[in-house]
């Protein structure tokens, strides 16, 4: 299976899940020499709904292709987010207080849109 993946909003993480696992993947952006993979994950995906997951950090604006093999017949479930910073522009927002800063961890202020889709 081959995807090109984008995000509309410019997102600095996209992710990629599937709902069965991926035997070999190649990851290929703009520019840049393809990055290959071959996760190891039983071949049942285990007792995870999505047991596989890609992401993807500061994604080049026309986004990447994922070329994925996958275990068994028909087309996989597949659920794909992006993470943005602004949570300011969420409806309801509402400041932190001045002497509260930011975590540092790469997952905070953020704003996820995702979508699972049936190819």
């Amino acid at each position: 299976m081959k995807l090109r993946i984008t995000s509309a909003r410019r997102g600095q993480v996209i992710t990629l899940n599937t709902d069965r696992p991926v035997q070999h993947a190649i990851i290929t952006a703009d520019g840049e020499p393809p990055a290959t993979a071959s996760p190891r994950c039983p071949d049942d995906g285990g007792t995870r709904p999505w047991p596989y997951e890609l992401r993807f950090y500061d994604p080049p604006v026309d986004g990447f292709v994922a070329t994925l093999r996958l275990p068994g017949a028909g087309l996989p479930r597949i659920y794909v987010s992006d993470y943005t910073m602004g949570l300011e522009q969420v409806p309801g927002f509402k400041p932190r207080p001045v002497d509260l800063a930011r975590s540092p961890v790469h997952n905070s202020d953020i704003v996820v849109v995702g979508r699972s889709l049936k190819p």
